[in-house]
């Protein structure tokens, strides 16, 4: 009984770890959002963020509760612009907040990076695997 408990341990720990490195990869180095080269610095901490963050989502139909569902799971860190740009903003409130900050971003030019899921874990193997990038939907 105890090396099938260590066993499922350490399952369980492997599955959250790759989750945790999956999500930060997702989130920060497959599509455009690029960290800059120290010849092209972003003006300021705003566009530092928005630079190098993606916010990631679920395709669904929309009341089915797919996409509430995915946001709980992900405890609001799917909207990662939101969440480097107001830390201490609840998770619960970020997806309201992302509304509104891409259309600040749109109506002053900036970029605003956000993907589905599904292409962001495809962007990363293509990534680690020496493919290309994915097209900012």
């Amino acid at each position: 009984m105890g090396s099938n408990s260590i066993l499922v341990e350490l399952l369980f720990y492997l599955s959250v770890n790759a989750y945790v490195a999956l999500t930060f990869a997702c989130t920060h180095y497959v599509t455009e959002a690029n960290f800059p080269s120290n010849s092209v610095r972003p003006k300021g901490r705003l566009e530092m963020i928005l630079q190098t963050t993606n916010n990631y989502r679920v395709s669904g139909p929309i009341g089915c509760g797919t996409r509430r569902l995915f946001d709980e799971l992900n405890g609001g860190i799917n909207y990662h612009v939101e969440h480097h740009i107001f830390p201490s903003v609840e998770w619960q409130n970020l997806k309201e907040i992302s509304t509104l900050v891409e259309k600040f971003c749109e109506e002053r030019g900036l970029p605003y990076h956000s993907y589905l899921f599904t292409d962001l874990v495809g962007g990363q193997w293509e990534r680690l695997t020496g493919g290309g990038r994915i097209k900012n939907t």
